[in-house]
Parts: structure tokens; C-alpha cells; sequence
């Protein structure tokens, strides 16, 4: 990544790594993987996340977190549902597109089902992402390296599979609205997440998955929020599956690093929190 800062990262944390763990260690292979970055403008580039189309049809976000989240709270509304270890690996959607949990490395243990929000035209609002600031998420240096024990007798396919899957995909940038001024402190990143069939069309309402009446947001965002600067980016993940991924900043100080946040309408907003501090 020429733009990103010298050095090469080469934990097993970085978010390109998590993503093909699988498939380096167990041969499990994916038909895609579309790698997103975030500019803040101000600072170095950021890793947003690994997005990838799994071989059940699954779609995973891998988030491009600082430091590994290693507690799990939740909440439904202001009433809290869980709150232990966890360390929190990714994202994943099921294949109708209705529901989605988040999960730890190697998905040995998963967490909720939120439902997502049907926005029409087989689009549905999948999370909102909140970050505290983008020292939230993960440096990009100009070097990512990814290691794995490959047996010899696979290794070649593996590889070949790895390249196949990222060949031809899109790697976007994304970044704020800038035809305006940023928001004046205290403020903090949301990245919305729609997913729908190729080529629906844009989504340009209000519902970006906020996190209303989060205990991490100080003061409590307001069910309609003034002034809301956003910048839309589209995604062709797969054959069948695009994304609108819209970025904004929204009023007001988060007081953890990293939430998850989903809606539906038949269910108050749910926070999914993992926040703790980094393993050493």
C-alpha cells in the first residue's frame, strides 16, 4: 500500500490475516474478498475492514479495529443483555440476509441474532459501525504480510485460491463528506452498512443504524439528527452481492473504542460492544 506508512505489518491481528485464516489453515476457500480503507484527511490511512463473500453464502466483515477487543457487552435499548469475555472476530450475515451475529476467531462461539432492517428493493441495512476517532482503527503501513502453516502436499491451491479470490475485486477508499466542514468536537466516525442484489439502487434515507440511546454516546443522539454530512460508496463484493457502505460523523463523544449497532422495526436499537483493552 504505497500510501500507507513504512513498515510492514505482519500481526496475526491485522485484518487482511483474520480473514483468510481459514482458508490457510484449513484449505476452506471463499469465492471473494474486497479489502476497505478509510482516509481520515488528517491522519494516516486507516484499515476499515475485509469484507468477504464465504463459500455458504455468508457475508463476513472483518473490522479493521486498533486494538483486539477482547469483552463482549450488549445491549437492547438502555437494558443490558451480556457482558463477558469475548474476543471479537467479525461480523457475519446469513445468506436470506435477515439476520446476523457477530463472532470470534475460528467461530467457535458467536453472539446474537439481531435482524436486519429491510430497506426495499432486496436491500436490507446490516449494522451501523461507530469508532471514537480513527485512532479507533488499525494504521495501514506500506507492507501487510499474511503467514499460515500450509502442508506442503496444499499449499499451492491455497495460494491459488487466496489470489483468486481477490483478483479483479475492488478495494475502495472511503473517507467523509468534505464539500463541508467537519463537525466541531466532541464528534465520532459511523459507517452504515446496506447490502442488497447487484445493482440496487442507492439508499438515501434516514436509517444508518445510529447508536440512539447507546450508553457510550455522551450526550444521547437524538432520534433525528440535523445536519448530517455523509459520503455514499458502492461495493461490488461478488457476482450477486453489492454494498453501500455511507460514512459520516455524528454529534457527541463515544467513550469506547469500537460498537456495533443494529435496528429493525420491530426491535429497539441493540448495541454490540467489544471494547476492552488489546491483547498483549
Amino acid at each position: 500500500m504505497p500510501a500507507g506508512l513504512p513498515g510492514c505489518d505482519s500481526s496475526d491481528e491485522n485484518p487482511l490475516s483474520r480473514s483468510v485464516r481459514q482458508l490457510l489453515e484449513e484449505g476452506k476457500p471463499f469465492p471473494r474478498l474486497s479489502m476497505c480503507f478509510f482516509d481520515p484527511k488528517t491522519s494516516p490511512i486507516r484499515w476499515l475492514g475485509v469484507l468477504v463473500h464465504s463459500a455458504g453464502d455468508r457475508i463476513l466483515f472483518f473490522p479493521g479495529y486498533a486494538q483486539t477487543p477482547t469483552t463482549l457487552q450488549t445491549f437492547v435499548g438502555d437494558s443490558q443483555t451480556e457482558n463477558r469475555p469475548f474476543v471479537f472476530d467479525h461480523v457475519s450475515l446469513e445468506r436470506d440476509l435477515q439476520s446476523w451475529h457477530v463472532t470470534t476467531p475460528r467461530s467457535t462461539d458467536h453472539v446474537g441474532r439481531p435482524k436486519t432492517l429491510p430497506l426495499g428493493h432486496s436491500r436490507v441495512l446490516w449494522f451501523g459501525l461507530s469508532a471514537a476517532s480513527d485512532q479507533a482503527l488499525r494504521p495501514v503501513l506500506i507492507a501487510t504480510r499474511v503467514t499460515g502453516n500450509l502442508p506442503p502436499s496444499d499449499a499451492q491451491r491455497r495460494i491459488q485460491a487466496f489470489m483468486a479470490a481477490r483478483d479483479g475485486a475492488e478495494f475502495p477508499m472511503f473517507s467523509l463528506n468534505t464539500d463541508i466542514p467537519r463537525r466541531k468536537p466532541p464528534s465520532f466516525l459511523h459507517f452504515s452498512f446496506v447490502v442488497g442484489p447487484a445493482g440496487f439502487p442507492d439508499y438515501d434515507g434516514t436509517e444508518i443504524a445510529a447508536p440512539i440511546a447507546s450508553p457510550y454516546v455522551s450526550p444521547s443522539l437524538p432520534p433525528a439528527i440535523p445536519r448530517l454530512a455523509s459520503r455514499r460508496h458502492r461495493i461490488r463484493l461478488s457476482g450477486s452481492i453489492e454494498l453501500q457502505i455511507t460514512a459520516t460523523e455524528l454529534p457527541g463523544s463515544l467513550s469506547v473504542p469500537i460498537t456495533i449497532t443494529g435496528a429493525s422495526a420491530n426491535v429497539m436499537p441493540q448495541q454490540l460492544l467489544a471494547a476492552a483493552n488489546a491483547q498483549a
